[in-house]
């Protein structure tokens, strides 16, 4: 599995801010403080780290877009 990045865009500025990453072996970091807050709340309801990412790149609104980059594997051809 690739590394998978979740940023925060403002469609004003275009400005770019790195939220949580995704990792290969399925771990779920945050750079955001509040994603770092959230994330564990979140894992007490039962929810898998896919799942968490998965939905926060899906909540998207008129001022914040949220794009995922995925970064594919060194060790990969």
């Amino acid at each position: 599995m690739p590394t998978r990045i979740l940023y925060a865009v403002d469609t004003s500025t275009g400005e770019k801010f790195r939220l949580m990453t995704l990792h290969p072996d399925g771990s779920l970091t945050a750079e955001a403080p509040d994603m770092a807050e959230a994330i564990p709340v979140l894992k007490a309801r039962g929810l898998s780290n896919e799942f968490i990412f998965e939905r926060t790149k899906r909540r998207s609104n008129a001022y914040m877009r949220h794009v995922e980059e995925v970064v594919p594997d060194a060790d990969r051809p």
